[in-house]
This record gives structure tokens, C-alpha cells and sequence, in this order.
């Protein structure tokens, strides 16, 4: 009964397509589907009723109307059927294959918040080792300054003559009055 109601449904809506081509007029198009679709609805409607002469009779006509039709036939109807599921077996492998993307990507987030390599401690953990490094860097800088400063101070100052040398903000200078020498020489100190 299942393969005779999928093929009586398939037989309605190929007829019902294939109407619309026909020389029929608008009002006897109409007539005629109000007709099939009463004789397929009693035929659907009762499984004795396919065995009736009255029953062969409509079935053997919606037959030979599916086999004549050139919009609509059987080996149509299969053909179309077997792209559509060539269709949705491709569109499912797609989504299958998006799927298994999907659980994959779950599956790294879920070991980058498990690792003991990333998470939040151990970054606050490796910002703090970083930052004492920083720290220890300027240090060194500042101890470096301070020795270049000892050295810069250690020079021998510049012969001032009626003067005395001192060690100003741009490097050694004599005063500037009375001294002759220059005003500046020497390295500014850093």
C-alpha cells in the first residue's frame, strides 16, 4: 500500500505539472485536475478500491498519461529523484565534514584551557618573570650610567688659565671671566 500511495502522490503532481502545458482551456484544465485529484483522494482513500475495475481503470489512465506526457514521465521522475539525492548525500557529507571541523576546534580550545602552558595563572606567572627581568635590565643600565659618569668625571679637567675648572651639565668648563680658555671642552656627561 505504501508503494502505491508514494506512486498515486508522484502520478498527482506530475499530471498536475504537466496540465499546465496542454491546448486545455484555463476552466477545463481546472475541471479536469478537480477530477484526478477526487479519483487519486478515493483511490488513496480506500486500498480495496486500486483493485476495482473502476480503481484499474484510473490507475491505467494516470499511467498512460504519465508515459505520454513529455514534461513528465517515469524515467524523469527517477532521474530527478536520484540528483536530488545525489544532492543531499553531498550537502550531508559537507555537514559532516563542518562537524568534524567544529569538534576539532572544541577539542584545541579545551587543551589550550587545560594546558599547563596557557591559562591564567601561568601567564600572570610568566608576566611577573618578565617584568623582574625588565627591572634587572634597568639596574644594569643605571649601574652602567654610573660608572660612565665616574669615568667622564675622571678625566684630567682642561688647563683654565686665572681660572678655576669645573665640571659643568654639558662636560668640564672654566669660568667664563676672566678665563681665556675655551668655555667648554671635554665629553658631556651622560
Amino acid at each position: 500500500m505504501r508503494f502505491s500511495v508514494i506512486l498515486v502522490v508522484a502520478m498527482a503532481i506530475a499530471i498536475d505539472g504537466s496540465l499546465a502545458r496542454t491546448k486545455l482551456s484555463r476552466d477545463e484544465r481546472k475541471e479536469l485536475r478537480k477530477q484526478l485529484r477526487k479519483d487519486i483522494w478515493d483511490l488513496l482513500g480506500n486500498e480495496a478500491s486500486l483493485k476495482t475495475p473502476r480503481g484499474l481503470k484510473i490507475f491505467q489512465t494516470i499511467k498512460e498519461h504519465l508515459l505520454n506526457s513529455e514534461t513528465c514521465n517515469t524515467d524523469d521522475l527517477e532521474a530527478q529523484i536520484s540528483t536530488l539525492q545525489g544532492e543531499v548525500s553531498a550537502k550531508n557529507e559537507e555537514i559532516a565534514t563542518l562537524e568534524d571541523v567544529v569538534a576539532a576546534k572544541d577539542v584545541e580550545i579545551a587543551t589550550l584551557q587545560n594546558s599547563e602552558t596557557c591559562n591564567t595563572d601561568d601567564l600572570e606567572a610568566q608576566i611577573s618573570t618578565l617584568q623582574g627581568e625588565v627591572n634587572a635590565k634597568d639596574e644594569e643600565i643605571a649601574g652602567l650610567d654610573s660608572e660612565l659618569n665616574t669615568c667622564l668625571a675622571s678625566q684630567s679637567p682642561p688647563t683654565c688659565t686665572g681660572c678655576t675648572c669645573q665640571l659643568g651639565e654639558v662636560g668640564y668648563q672654566c669660568a667664563a671671566d676672566p678665563c681665556t680658555a675655551p668655555s667648554t671642552v671635554g665629553p658631556p656627561p651622560i
